[in-house]
């Protein structure tokens, strides 16, 4: 089994592997999270509602942005020791289980993110807003989507086409 069709498989399989493992992170990636807490004053809110997030480990004097979700709710400096206070207002339209994020420099220039959880209660019935679809995925993407999932949905039909590619070629020496 030495044919265009095996040679083509072999080098679909070979792409394939590399697509699933390019999301794997490095060993000394530049990041660092964990390190350090974030804390709010509450951890339910209504919308629009008031929070103070306290958080430490960033460089003194450091610019920390608070983030809601994927909103910016507030940017502060860091004082002398690397700690930020800031208070937020909670983003409108934001509903439901969300994360807040600080994200700044850590004092060797490293990129810190901290996160602690927010629930925002849906204004009409007091109540948690209904939660976004799970993310079926992995990645974070939410609602099955994400990176990894296109990669390996184009690592499948590159697949395909490899096989199909091989049938057509035996059809055309055959």
């Amino acid at each position: 089994m030495t044919g265009p069709g095996f040679r083509l498989a072999a080098l679909a399989v070979t792409l394939l592997a590399a697509i699933a493992f390019a999301g794997t992170p490095a060993a000394a990636a530049p990041y660092t999270a964990g390190r350090g807490t974030l804390t709010l004053s509450t951890s339910t809110v209504g919308p629009g509602g008031r929070v103070t997030a306290n958080a430490g480990g960033y460089a003194a004097g450091g610019e920390v942005r608070i983030l809601v979700g994927d909103a910016t709710a507030a940017t502060v400096r860091g004082d002398g020791k690397g700690l930020v206070a800031a208070e937020f207002t909670v983003p409108d339209g934001v509903r439901g289980q969300v994360e807040v994020r600080a994200l700044g420099l850590d004092p060797d220039r490293a990129t810190r993110v901290l996160t602690a959880p927010l629930t925002v209660l849906d204004g009409n019935a007091g109540k948690p807003a209904a939660a976004a679809a799970p993310d079926q995925a992995g990645d974070g993407g939410g609602a099955g989507g994400g990176t990894v999932g296109i990669l390996l949905t184009a690592a499948a039909l590159l697949v395909v086409g490899a096989a199909l590619a091989a049938t057509r070629a035996r059809r055309r020496a055959g």
